[in-house]
């Protein structure tokens, strides 16, 4: 687990939230809703123990597939963020065209291709995550605890 993973999750939990609005009863959200304070509170608990050294704050993820696709490196975390959350985005809508039965077959196949390819990408940045975050953590130790 890391805090990539974890914000991924948020991530997900949001597009949910944002996709299906119309048809979420209320405790269905209030649910979205704790999983999301939940997510958050590990996030917190995760950044502090990579900038004590207590947690590892990147994984080696040992992918072998896709390799030709990458999605373009960035440092900036809110970017990177924010594009996270374009690919899951992204992701819905392919899975919805993919999943569509009303669709012409050759569509729904480009979207099922295209699932794959996207969520390479989005692996990519959930690891760009992992690294920014870890980078900016391990740098208090230059600054002290600032707790």
């Amino acid at each position: 687990m890391t805090v990539g993973y974890l914000l991924d999750l948020l991530i997900i939990n949001e597009v949910r939230k944002e996709k299906l609005a119309a048809q979420l009863d209320g405790d269905v959200k209030n649910d979205l809703n704790r999983q999301n304070g939940h997510l958050l509170r590990e996030i917190g608990r995760y950044m502090l123990e990579i900038s004590e050294g207590k947690r590892p704050g990147v994984f080696a993820k040992h992918k072998n597939y896709d390799k030709e696709v990458v999605e373009p490196e960035a440092e900036n975390l809110i970017e990177v963020i924010y594009k996270l959350y374009q690919r899951h985005t992204e992701l819905w809508e392919l899975e919805d065209t993919r999943r569509d039965k009303s669709t012409d077959d050759h569509v729904r196949l480009a979207a099922a291709d295209k699932v794959s390819v996207t969520n390479k990408r989005r692996n990519d940045l959930v690891e760009m995550i992992d690294n920014i975050t870890n980078y900016s953590l391990k740098q208090t130790n230059m600054w002290g605890n600032l707790l």
